[in-house]
């Protein structure tokens, strides 16, 4: 039976934030699901039950321990320690991470006051005392002790974990969290008890999640590149990855338009995790880079849906995404996830209607990705094309800045994607000379932080866009 395992991660927050969110990539790249203080205030004492009933729920439980030792409660332990009692007491396996340097953590990390200090230290003895205490110097470090850590634990402290799947009838329970604004597309019941999960930062947002991915990785490892395939097998194929990505792709759009910073980090290591699948260098190139398809549309739904949504943050951490590229070891986003590099093989076939596509990878993204898109409220089918040529415009643009990179050209070499009727570029020129630094998409950090760079690398791309627009009239 096919089973998911649930980690509570316990520590202090503002200091070990970038370790914490190193360590919730690892607990989702071991297969598991993390629960944390990110999906409820821990400091509040009034949500101590809510704790409990989440460390209940948990399989194993992860404690780290650095510099501080926490807001206290009612009885002047820290709600870090109040966790750790009881955890054990619960008789949950427990995985301790201590700090192995503490004298290297930077002042701004420490206790100042004396009492707070000998508290810290007498908690690092307590989870180190009688079970295996691992050390760590920094994130990275911590991310790979916990990943080796807890598939040990799984071996040798197996526990009941989670069955895949929501419940039977758990659907008809959650009511609409969001109420639908462009009416003709409303969401399934499973998107509506995502949005509920997204709006109550439930942790059972990330039982959704993994259960998506399961399908598109099954599909992706499947695919052998060692002969090649007739034109039409390979569509069949293309068309399998599509189908086994559905649900992910609606997850990753309702993320973008509803989610938040802590739902953020989850996507990114899912697509992360996705886009790793082109490992193999032998074989037919185009068959390897199809194992990246369900990352490119996960990316294309998670960035058209924040671009809906105006949510630029969200934009900028999918482009900072590194990824595996069999040929240049990491490589950035910009150059892999994007339907001409995962789309590679004999798109481009006579149809029965006789229309030949102009762009035929990136419009078979757009057909992949446009019902999840347009079930999100206000956007409409011609909407979600304007979206999609600005998404993929936004895309070229950040790539003309990054060295080694080429950018794809998409739709917007001949669909305007401006209701105006003026092109992306001129749309774009006019806002630049309007909010020069202040355009949105520069202050987001979408181009690096030299605004003169930037134009003179948009005049230089959008003077090959319109050498290759004549192909398209």
């Amino acid at each position: 039976m096919d089973r998911r395992y649930e980690v509570f991660i316990s520590s202090t927050f503002v200091d070990l934030e970038e370790e914490r969110a190193k360590v919730i990539r690892a607990v989702l790249k071991a297969d598991c699901f993390p629960a944390g203080m990110e999906l409820f205030p821990a400091e509040d004492a009034s949500q101590w039950s809510v704790i409990q009933r989440a460390i209940d729920r948990c399989d194993y439980y992860v404690v780290l321990v650095a510099g501080r030792y926490g807001s206290l409660g009612e009885d002047r332990l820290s709600y870090t320690e109040q966790e750790f009692d009881y955890a054990v007491s619960q008789r949950i396996p427990v995985l301790s991470f201590v700090h192995g340097d503490p004298d290297s953590i930077p002042v701004g990390k420490t206790d100042k006051n004396d009492d707070a200090r000998r508290k810290l230290d007498a908690f690092r003895n307590k989870v180190s005392n009688g079970r295996i205490r691992n050390t760590w110097t920094n994130p990275d470090d911590l991310a790979a002790k916990v990943t080796v850590a807890l598939m040990r634990a799984i071996q040798t402290h197996p526990r009941p974990g989670w069955i895949r799947g929501v419940p039977q009838g758990q659907e008809k329970q959650a009511a609409p969290a969001v109420a639908e604004a462009n009416g003709g597309h409303p969401p399934p019941a499973s998107m509506r008890l995502l949005r509920q999960y997204l709006q109550e930062s439930s942790y059972q947002f990330e039982e959704l999640l993994s259960n998506a991915l399961r399908a598109p990785s099954e599909v992706a490892t499947s695919i052998l590149a060692q002969s090649n395939i007739p034109d039409t097998d390979y569509l069949a194929l293309v068309s399998r990855v599509e189908e086994a990505s559905a649900d992910l792709v609606g997850i990753s759009a309702e993320i973008g338009y509803f989610g938040k910073d802590e739902h953020y980090e989850s996507l990114l290591a899912t697509i992360e995790q996705l886009a790793g699948m082109n490992e193999v260098r032998n074989g037919f190139t185009h068959l390897n880079q199809l194992r990246v398809y369900p990352a490119v549309l996960a990316f294309y739904a998670a960035g058209i849906a924040s671009l809906a949504k105006g949510n630029l943050t969200l934009l900028a951490k999918l482009h900072a995404i590194r990824v595996k590229d069999p040929a240049r070891m990491r490589s950035p986003a910009l150059g892999i996830l994007s339907p001409g590099y995962a789309l590679d093989g004999p798109l481009q076939v006579p149809r029965t209607d006789g229309q030949v596509l102009k762009t035929p990878q990136n419009d078979r993204v757009l057909d992949a990705v446009k019902p999840a898109l347009i079930r999100l409220p206000r956007v409409s089918e011609a909407r979600c094309e304007e979206l999609f040529s600005r998404f993929e415009y936004l895309n070229a643009l950040a790539a003309t800045l990054v060295a080694d990179v080429y950018p794809h050209y998409g739709r917007f070499l001949w669909h305007d994607g401006d209701t105006r009727g003026a092109t992306l570029a001129e749309t774009t020129d006019a806002e630049l000379n309007e909010q020069g630094a202040a355009w949105p998409p520069f202050k987001a950090g979408l181009f690096g932080a030299d605004l003169d760079a930037f134009k003179a690398a948009k005049a230089a791309l959008d003077k090959e866009v319109r050498q290759h627009r004549w192909r398209y009239r």
